[in-house]
């Protein structure tokens, strides 16, 4: 074990700290994974070249753990008002695909929560509003192409 953390220490430096979904199947020590509130790291040995990986890729991981956790957050989340910023703050995200989906999650847990506030019954039926013209959308985008693709 001490030849294999001397290994370990000198190669260090070849090490990248990248986020990763808790699934991600990546050998390694349990000492060696490190967990806080906010952040899940993993060092990952897969990128041994000199120079690190790409952003758009770590910015990807991250991206994908952060929802995931969001996503495991809703569940034990017993707030009403903190699930009505959460939904409010995703339905205000340009161009997130997922935003309005989240959105109304968040919302209607609020609302199981606390029924009486009309502030957040009124944010879910906007929310609700927002996702039926983002289908209708989609729906003629899709027969646009349909029809061009016909031609």
């Amino acid at each position: 074990h001490a030849h294999a953390r001397a290994h370990a220490h000198a190669h260090a430096h070849t090490r990248t700290r990248v986020f990763v979904r808790p699934s991600t199947c990546i050998r390694t020590q349990p000492s060696v994974l490190t967990t806080t509130p906010r952040v899940l790291f993993l060092p990952c040995t897969r990128f041994r070249s000199t120079s690190p990986p790409a952003p758009h890729t770590l910015l990807t991981r991250k991206l994908a753990v952060a929802r995931r956790l969001s996503l495991i957050t809703i569940k034990r989340d017993r707030c009403s008002q903190a699930l009505f910023r959460r939904g409010s703050a995703q339905l205000l995200k340009p161009n997130n695909p997922n935003g309005l989906e989240e959105a109304i999650a968040d919302l209607s847990r609020a609302s199981q929560l606390d029924p009486s506030n009309k502030e957040i019954g009124r944010m879910l039926i906007k929310a609700r509003m927002a996702q039926k013209d983002h289908d209708k959308q989609q729906a003629a985008l899709c027969s646009r192409m349909l029809a061009a693709a016909a031609k």
